[in-house]
């Protein structure tokens, strides 16, 4: 969570030049929201897993996402889509708003099933 907070931050600052302002500092609480919905999904499935007869970790790895994978990749293309449109807005609020959700989706769904499921996987 941390580290996607960081890098959607971090992005404002580096390749945007934002200050953090208050719709920066809104984003910011959204962003922790965003950051953890697909972490959880995966990580309950893996945690299922072992009641369905799968013990090992890359079994358990495997079963998060094969069954919790297109339910991750749905939500973040629906979640993104949805952000997206704000970008035809006048409000550089609005704007500032779609860049973050889609940037957050974006981090969030690397995040969870690149390193998330890495990380199951060797501890």
């Amino acid at each position: 969570v941390a580290s996607i907070v960081l890098c959607v931050l971090g992005f404002c600052k580096s390749a945007q030049d934002w200050d953090l302002g208050i719709g920066e500092a809104i984003a910011g609480v959204i962003v922790i929201g965003y950051s953890v919905d697909y972490v959880i999904h995966l990580a309950h499935m893996y945690c299922e897993a072992k009641e369905h007869g799968h013990h090992s970790r890359e079994d358990r790895a495997e079963f998060a996402i094969r069954n919790m994978g297109s339910t991750v990749f749905a939500g973040a293309i629906t979640t993104a889509g949805s952000g997206s449109v704000m970008f035809a807005c006048f409000f550089t609020f609005f704007i500032k708003m779609a860049l973050l959700i889609t940037v957050t989706i974006m981090y969030s769904f690397l995040f969870s099933l690149g390193l998330f499921i890495g990380l199951v996987r060797l501890i």
